[in-house]
Formats: C-alpha cells, sequence, structure tokens
C-alpha cells in the first residue's frame, strides 16, 4: 500500500482564497493608473492651441478624475459648461432676442442668427492616445497581483 501526503494544502487554499480578493485591488490599481492617464493626455490636449487657443486655462484646470472603487468605474470629465460643446460641437441660437450679438476683438458689433462651434476633440484623443497603455496597467497589475498571492 501506498501512503502520501501533501503538506501546505492549508497555505494553498488560503491562497487560492485570496485571488479573488488580490485580483480586485490589481483592478483598482490599474483602473486609477488609466484613469490619471486620460487625465494627463486631456490636460495635454488643452495646451498650446491644439486643438484649442488656451485664454483663461479654466477648461484645463477643470480637468478631474473620479475613481469609484466599489463600482470599478472611473471617470475623466470637467464641470465646465463649454466642455462639451468644444468636444461634440454646438449649434448656439437665441433663446429670447432675434438676433445673438457681441463685442468683437475690435470693438464692434456683431450679430448672428445663430453660431455654429465646430467640433475640437479633446477628451476621447486623450483616451484614445492611452489605450495601449492602458492595456499594459491591467495586464502588469493582474499578473503582478497573482504573483504577489
Amino acid at each position: 500500500m501506498l501512503t502520501f501526503q501533501i503538506k501546505g494544502t492549508q497555505k494553498l487554499l488560503k491562497a487560492l482564497g485570496d485571488v479573488p480578493k488580490q485580483t480586485r485591488r490589481s483592478t483598482e490599481r490599474a483602473l486609477t493608473k488609466s484613469a490619471h492617464l486620460v487625465e494627463r493626455n486631456a490636460k495635454q490636449n488643452l495646451t498650446g492651441g491644439r486643438p484649442l487657443n488656451v485664454r483663461s486655462n479654466t477648461l484645463r484646470s477643470s480637468v478631474r478624475t473620479k475613481v469609484d472603487k466599489t463600482k470599478l468605474e472611473a471617470r475623466v470629465g470637467t464641470n465646465v459648461v463649454y466642455g462639451p460643446v468644444h468636444e461634440f460641437g454646438a449649434t448656439i441660437r437665441p433663446k429670447r432676442k432675434k438676433w445673438l450679438h457681441w463685442l468683437g476683438p475690435a470693438g464692434e458689433k456683431i450679430f448672428a442668427k445663430k453660431v455654429v462651434v465646430p467640433k475640437r476633440p479633446w477628451l476621447q484623443p486623450a483616451f484614445d492616445q492611452a489605450q495601449a497603455r492602458i492595456k499594459k496597467f491591467f495586464k502588469d497589475e493582474i499578473s503582478g497581483g497573482l504573483d504577489r498571492i
């Protein structure tokens, strides 16, 4: 009769039980790194006249990242009203009057029935630029997390 005993089974079972926790922590780290990379890219896209000319730095300085680790969700965006206008474009029409009006660069009065703001994406390209690094963040974090078990 052959008898054998496997030593360390309790340690192995504990390590296997840690896999979901460690994978989640690794995913949270990769998600946070990814979101901050997109934020940096977005701010860089709002620098130096491409795609927008910067006047006050308000839009660039308003770009923020929020990571919800419970939902494993990250958001990068702005609370500045004209952020989406530049990203997606817009047509501005008067609400109460027949004409829009404003002062031009030389102080002259300008009137228009509508103003079309072309789209000048700055956030989507930031995400697109980060794709390869985001995949690497997740791959490295998850495989590294499993190595730590």
